[in-house]
């Protein structure tokens, strides 16, 4: 069973992935938020932040650059929202160690 202090530091390093995500989202991009205005769960494509298949290049050449992973075509349905982006970087990052 997981400790208390072995679940704060899974939680953690998930919040440093969290703010180090939403931080290349926004300087890949451009954008003109706060990452700390931009909710976890919100939708990359849409109504969320409204990107396009142009940002969605800028961003994964952003991703790939900051965690040193590479991130495969087929992999998009991890661009569903930011919290899954993290859970995809995580597990990308912990496989390429």
């Amino acid at each position: 069973m997981t400790n208390k202090v072995e679940l704060q530091k899974q939680n953690d390093l998930r919040r440093a992935y969290l703010d180090s995500i939403k931080d290349v989202i926004i300087n890949s991009l451009n954008l003109d938020l706060k990452p700390e205005l931009v909710d976890d769960d919100v939708s990359l494509f849409g109504l969320g932040l409204g990107l396009d298949s142009i940002d969605s290049l800028d961003l994964v050449i952003g991703l790939e650059e900051k965690f040193k992973i590479e991130i495969e075509e087929e992999d998009v349905q991890a661009f569903k929202s930011i919290n899954f982006l993290v859970d995809y970087v995580i597990s990308k990052t912990e496989v390429e160690q």
